[in-house]
């Protein structure tokens, strides 16, 4: 019993840990465990009935089907002259036959989509088919959820995550490579698990708002497998993802001059001005900072893009152009020896801020 208590207690200290040695194999053993729980899905037969796309026909597939409609050596005779039909399903037009043949050679059909092909093909001459198919969505088989019943939610969300974790792994292990493990910042583990929640709600949302902007309620589905390609993309850049979100915010819901009748007045800009301190791991000041190496960089909820600031040699620095709102703020310091991190929420209310205090705490250091 002993043995079993002392066995959880290292499984519950080892996932519970923070460092890159327990964090690299976390995300290879989550990433292996969610391939095959995406995989099961689109293994499971029964789920066939969803996995389709829509798919059109290209301009050059288009004049491919022009030149066959006036192309009159289609029709084929037999020895005694009579007109021999080429298909069952159109025996007096060869053009239909040779155009249903053409579009099954282009694409894979999914069940069904045939025998509606050839209602269509019937209530149309020759030109009005053409004019049909410029804009026919054919209905084709996938090995991924496309179908215009929600489904292809399904796999943007799992997109998203394949591509943000991808991007976690490029750009930890490039810090690991080039800096080694003690540039490592543990603290950002929490924000890893939070992009794994707002980044595939915020992709759905982009591909939503897109379709509201270009007037059409199937956007997920008229992409077909563009959709895989851009919710990796979304996943991967996550932080462009949110500047997307921003702009959208601005066509989608312009920047008002009310909120009752307030708006008239013009926004005034604040100071903030503040002293770098930094604590060792024990909570003791490190002492003999050069603060003038210290990285600190700033970004507000409307503008994403990090903006640096200057640190003097006492630690004291100014921004005097802060709108009211939410910021976050980071800095980083290392001496060789030690790695010193900051990351702070901070709200600019309508005030000028003075004298506030920002602490580096220490997240690495070599043992002695």
């Amino acid at each position: 019993m002993k043995t079993r208590e002392s066995n959880w207690s290292r499984i519950i200290r080892y996932f519970s840990s923070r460092s890159f040695d327990t964090w690299f194999p976390k995300i290879i053993l989550g990433t292996i465990f969610a391939i095959i729980l995406y995989i099961i899905p689109h293994l499971y037969n029964p789920m066939n009935k969803y996995k389709w796309q829509q798919q059109e026909l290209s301009g050059d597939q288009i004049s491919t089907l022009s030149q066959l409609a006036l192309d009159t050596s289609l029709v084929e005779r037999d020895s005694l002259g009579v007109i021999v039909p080429i298909c069952d399903e159109f025996p007096d037009n060869p053009f239909k036959c040779q155009a249903l043949r053409f579009v099954e050679m282009q694409f894979d059909l999914f069940p069904g989509t045939r025998e509606k092909m050839i209602i269509v093909f019937k209530s149309f001459s020759n030109q009005g088919l053409l004019l049909v198919l410029r804009d026919y969505r054919f209905k084709t088989r996938s090995f991924f959820f496309l179908s215009d019943n929600g489904m292809a939610l399904f796999e943007v969300t799992w997109w998203v995550w394949f591509g943000l974790i991808c991007s976690l792994l490029y750009k930890v292990t490039e810090i690991i490579r080039t800096k080694g493990k003690k540039e490592f910042n543990p603290n950002e583990v929490p924000v890893h698990f939070a992009k794994m929640l707002y980044a595939p709600l915020s992709a759905i949302i982009i591909f939503l708002s897109f379709g509201t902007l270009v007037e059409t309620e199937d956007i997920l589905y008229s992409m077909g497998n563009g959709v895989i390609a851009l919710s990796f993309i979304l996943g991967f850049f996550s932080g462009r993802t949110i500047e997307l979100l921003e702009k959208l915010k601005n066509i989608l819901l312009p920047l008002g001059n009310t909120e009752g009748d307030r708006g008239t007045q013009p926004v005034r800009n604040f100071l903030l001005s503040g002293k770098v301190i930094a604590k060792k791991a024990t909570g003791d000041l490190f002492e003999g900072m050069d603060f003038t190496k210290v990285s600190l960089e700033y970004k507000s909820e409307t503008d994403p893009v990090p903006k640096s600031v200057t640190v003097d040699a006492s630690g004291v620095f100014e921004i005097n152009d802060l709108i009211p709102g939410w910021y976050t703020f980071t800095g980083m310091y290392s001496n060789g020896t030690s790695v010193f991190h900051l990351e702070l929420p901070f709200e600019i209310k309508n005030e000028d801020v003075l004298n506030e205090v920002f602490e580096l705490q220490e997240s690495y250091s070599e043992p002695t």
